[in-house]
């Protein structure tokens, strides 16, 4: 396995044009493409994707779970306004719809890549 400079890695995660990620990374263009075509860097350039993202996913589950207390107990809370606390309860209906129709969209799709590996059409492909 190649080993690659950390600097290269994040150069090309955290950039948004070829020019910012040479300069970053110190690399030439004819060695960003040649690192844009290399199996095992664009493996470990999606390995750390995805380990950034599960972290990000992570700390906004910790936010969210704190946000909807706060909400629960503006709700209960009857010092509040009736119409303070009917928008908390407004605000965490909305959000329960959205994440269970985001859960029922991923369940499907996973459903449909679990019955046949082989018949998962891919845009492009």
């Amino acid at each position: 396995m190649n080993d690659f400079p950390e600097k290269w890695i994040t150069a090309f995660l955290m950039s948004t044009t070829v020019a910012e990620t040479c300069r970053k990374a110190k690399i030439s263009k004819t060695k960003f493409y040649k690192l844009k075509k290399d199996n095992g860097f664009q493996c470990i350039l999606h390995e750390r994707r995805d380990m950034y993202i599960q972290a990000a996913v992570q700390a906004l589950r910790e936010h969210f779970l704190k946000g909807v207390r706060i909400l629960a107990e503006i709700a209960e809370d009857t010092s509040v306004s009736p119409q303070t606390r009917v928008n908390a309860i407004s605000v965490m209906l909305s959000q329960l719809q959205t994440w269970n129709t985001s859960s029922n969209i991923i369940e499907r799709i996973e459903a449909l890549e679990s019955k046949n590996d082989d018949s998962v059409t891919y845009l492009g492909a």
